[in-house]
């Protein structure tokens, strides 16, 4: 009695049941994936608030970011280091000298290769996994996704700095800051302190990719209009580069534009002025920490008016629960 085989037209039957059933389960695979992600990404943000709470009972205020002092532009997520778990890190870091070298057409500016070591350290607590960027400094200093909230854009259109007329940044942490828990008037479980961003691709200057997750705009003159065209030699790929520095867009941001706005984030040619938004590669939204330490994954479809309201601690605005 002969034994019957599979023909070719039932085997590629099965092999095309298969190729379906691989297909609707792939999508399913990588939704899982993400969301494991994401959950991580939300993790290492309350990890950041219970290190914020513990430097808050330690030093009575906000970290800041940038000190003041010329080129000694620290930045808040390095004075936080110690309290997430990072002091044989933090250690190493020599406060007292420049945070990164400073280098221009004449040369080296600020020396700050003492603390290269020390900032060319991969913090995971620091990164998003979902993010697919990895360290792109020139030095390798190691990167971050998430800045410190310096306000919502509208105050001196960004500035990082207070204004030559007295006007002081409205969120907690902005060049020689110390946002103490009492000046947060509206309440720290509706006030930001961290956000998520995206890495940029790396480099300074190139031609746009269409792609404002890994560009964004650096030009005085295009500043704060923001009306850079793909043609535009403005395109710059550092954004979060590294954790070290405390000015835009590296561990500091401003929240004018709502989460993963198509618009770029944008700033002047001195990094002393921006507009930013909250970026992510969570599908819908992004995530940020208020300043009681709960988190939230912030829609995509949220007003730029209620995301700058959460991100000033004084402004007195409504904010619903996100």
């Amino acid at each position: 009695m002969k034994r019957r085989g599979f023909t070719l037209v039932e085997l590629l039957v099965v092999i095309a049941i298969l190729g379906i059933l691989i297909a609707l389960l792939l999508p399913a695979v990588q939704a899982a994936r993400e969301a494991a992600r994401r959950m991580a990404c939300s993790n290492n943000l309350h990890q950041l608030g219970i290190g914020l709470h513990n430097y808050l009972d330690a030093h009575k205020a906000f970290p800041m970011n940038r000190t003041g002092k010329t080129l000694h532009n620290w930045s808040a997520m390095s004075m936080l280091a110690p309290y997430v778990e990072q002091a044989n890190m933090y250690g190493m870091l020599d406060f007292s000298a420049y945070p990164y070298s400073t280098v221009t057409g004449a040369g080296t500016v600020a020396d700050g290769s003492v603390n290269l070591p020390a900032a060319q350290t991969v913090v995971a607590v620091f990164l998003c996994p979902s993010d697919p960027i990895g360290p792109t400094d020139p030095d390798g200093m190691a990167p971050t996704n998430y800045l410190f909230n310096v306000g919502s854009g509208l105050v001196g259109n960004g500035s990082i700095l207070v204004t030559s007329t007295g006007l002081v940044p409205d969120g907690v942490a902005y060049q020689a800051s110390g946002v103490r828990l009492a000046e947060i008037v509206d309440g720290t479980s509706n006030t930001l302190a961290i956000g998520e961003s995206t890495k940029g691709m790396g480099g300074g200057l190139a031609p746009y990719t269409g792609d404002v997750r890994l560009q964004h705009i650096r030009n005085t003159a295009l500043f704060p209009a923001c009306n850079a065209t793909a043609g535009d030699n403005v395109w710059y790929g550092d954004r979060g580069d590294k954790w070290i520095s405390g000015s835009f867009p590296y561990a500091a941001m401003t929240f004018y534009y709502p989460p993963n706005s198509p618009q770029a984030d944008c700033m002047n040619g001195k990094s002393t002025q921006a507009r930013m938004a909250p970026r992510s590669y969570h599908p819908g939204g992004a995530n940020v920490l208020f300043c009681d330490g709960h988190v939230a994954l912030l829609a995509d479809t949220l007003s730029a008016e209620i995301l700058r309201g959460m991100a000033s601690r004084a402004g007195g605005e409504v904010i619903p629960t996100p």
